[in-house]
């Protein structure tokens, strides 16, 4: 299962994430429940995660940069993708974080 979670800094949209959630570990998902942070979700389900792999790039804008941000210009945008597994070493979730260029600040230890 997908989800598309829209983060906003002083009224302008900061970035948005695709979330693909493996549904085998996570049944009956409220969204509600996990609007403010999946990660946070997922330790309340009682789920111990002991990977985070990340990976982070510049890339030219899709269609969906241009509808989630309103972009109009092209330009390389900063995407981290993740996967996190859990302590029996199935994958809980994917994503892919796109920021809006000015808006992305780098910190070392959030990205490596």
């Amino acid at each position: 299962m997908s989800l598309i979670k829209v983060r906003y800094q002083n009224d302008r949209i900061k970035k948005y994430s695709i979330i693909w959630v493996n549904k085998t570990i996570l049944k009956n998902l409220n969204f509600k429940d996990c609007e403010d942070s999946l990660l946070s979700y997922i330790h309340s389900k009682n789920i111990t995660l002991i990977n985070n792999l990340k990976c982070l790039r510049l890339e030219l804008p899709n269609a969906y940069d241009e509808k989630f941000l309103q972009l109009s210009f092209k330009t390389y945008l900063p995407k981290n993708y993740s996967i996190t597994f859990s302590e029996y070493h199935e994958v809980v979730e994917c994503s892919k974080k796109t920021y809006q260029p000015e808006l992305f600040e780098f910190y070392k230890v959030n990205y490596f």
